[in-house]
């Protein structure tokens, strides 16, 4: 099986040696260089990648995405799209061989979107492995695979291949939401470009446009994948949250909580853990204490969702130690602080809390 990993690379150098490393089993590596003006060219042809310049005008990622798989021999058979920011884990190219089958076409694996501490801060199940002749890129921004017309996808699961996202945040993004918009213009019923500009429209502050963006997409007779949804209903939460509109954000919160439960029969703790959190810095104990019970009922979250590690940790517990203590429910309290703490050794708030619970007055 020949495995070629391709990137497209715009003043990439800080991570050159770290992408080509990692990747240095595939049998290409191959990257399509947009016009940098710093070292990336050289340092990555000094490490062995295959370089070419391309011009994409106007900008369009999936524009430079299909350029760059383009450029890719038509003899290999797996095609991996690995950011410049992005690193495969050893034991990569094993794992990718034991799952791929003669009808395998695309695989799916464990991806690490940017870390903490060393610690994932969320974790799903990443998409951008295709056999060589079987997908196309799509969309403006946010671009992904699309099986070709006439051929089915047979996905393979492959777990045991890791790839960690190590974001650049300086980089500007600012491109995005006009990309978005764009893509969302060019295809008003698909689900996913609203989906993504409405949470670009949130990201910029946009709270009024994204809630309208967002519950569209809710409305689209495409929008059925419990994934989008949920996190739509999220986004349309949180804008509510910052908009001061309290009550309307606790319903979307729920909303938010309970579609993945509906659509898998499993939940997810994000919308629980904000809720949470909202109601007690609200100074609603009773709510903050329920929304976090809520939370660590869910002992993993539903396949597919973008997981907030924290979520998994001592967040939930810490809320409900808080509220319990306010409450009165001083026993309580001291559970779940403890709990808090199994997931935080090191966290010296929560250390303080517990002298301080253990001193006797409630706690802020």
């Amino acid at each position: 099986m020949k495995i070629a990993v391709y990137s497209i690379a715009l003043n990439e150098a800080q991570f050159a040696r770290r992408w080509a490393e990692s990747c240095a089993e595939a049998d290409l590596r191959l990257v399509a260089d947009t016009g940098s003006t710093d070292s990336t060219v050289g340092d990555l042809t000094a490490l062995g990648v295959h370089v070419q310049a391309i011009r994409v005008a106007p900008w369009r990622f999936d524009h430079a995405r299909s350029r760059n798989l383009d450029l890719i021999p038509q003899d290999i058979d797996v095609c991996i799209a690995l950011d410049m920011d992005e690193v495969l884990l050893p034991g990569w190219r094993q794992a990718l061989e034991r799952a791929w089958t003669a009808t395998t076409n695309r695989a799916r694996y464990t991806y690490h979107w940017a870390l903490k501490d060393g610690k994932p801060i969320s974790t799903f199940m990443g998409d951008k492995i295709h056999a060589r002749h079987t997908h196309r890129w799509r969309y403006p921004a946010h671009e992904c695979l699309v099986i070709k017309d006439g051929l089915i996808e047979i996905a393979a699961q492959c777990p045991d291949l890791v790839i960690e996202h190590h974001p650049d945040q300086t980089k500007s993004r600012s491109s995005y939401l006009e990309l978005l918009r764009t893509g969302a213009q060019e295809l008003p019923g698909d689900a996913r470009m609203a989906h993504y500009f409405g949470r670009e429209l949130m990201f910029v502050g946009q709270f009024d446009a994204a809630i309208a963006e967002l519950k569209r997409h809710l409305s689209l007779p495409a929008a059925t994948w419990y994934v989008e949804r949920g996190q739509s209903m999220l986004y349309i939460a949180r804008c509510l949250r910052d908009l001061q509109r309290v009550d309307e954000a606790t319903t979307w919160f729920v909303h938010a909580g309970i579609e993945a439960w509906n659509a898998t029969g499993r939940g997810w703790r994000d919308p629980w853990c904000e809720l949470a959190q909202m109601l007690y810095a609200r100074g609603d104990y009773a709510g903050g204490l329920w929304a976090s019970f809520r939370a660590t009922s869910i002992p993993a979250a539903c396949p597919g969702m973008h997981a907030n590690a924290a979520a998994h940790g001592a967040w939930p517990h810490d809320i409900a130690s808080i509220c319990a203590w306010h409450l009165g429910a001083k026993k309580l309290a001291s559970e779940q602080l403890e709990l808090a703490i199994s997931h935080a050794p090191d966290d010296q708030r929560l250390i303080g809390n517990r002298k301080w619970m253990d001193a006797g007055p409630a706690t802020s």
